[in-house]
């Protein structure tokens, strides 16, 4: 199994800048597809190691339950709970594969 550092703080600082990006006037269609294009890179640099997956795709999940606040402008909590919706669908696509294939 080959080690393989990621730092997810960055694609955490690439979603919020995207979110940011919302609030500044770019259209919701744009900012889901710059979001999807981002999470795709994630997977692909996860490869297929299922238990790295997990691990990776659950400190997204926390590092953007962070940034998440009650008082935050609408916009930013728009694009925040997609990018959040699809690192959670991640997560458990990968806990399934884990679990079903015993990989």
């Amino acid at each position: 199994m080959y080690i393989i550092n990621i730092d997810i703080n960055h694609y955490a600082l690439e979603l919020r800048r995207i979110a940011a990006s919302y609030q500044t006037g770019d259209t919701l269609t744009d900012v889901k597809k710059k979001v999807d294009a981002l999470m795709d890179a994630l997977k692909a640099a996860l490869a297929s190691d299922t238990h790295l997956q997990v691990q990776k795709w659950s400190e997204l999940a926390e590092a953007l339950n962070n940034s998440m606040r009650n008082t935050a402008d609408p916009d930013w909590t728009t694009v925040m709970a997609y990018a959040r919706s699809k690192v959670n669908r991640s997560k458990q696509n990968a806990l399934f594969k884990r679990r079903r294939f015993k990989a």
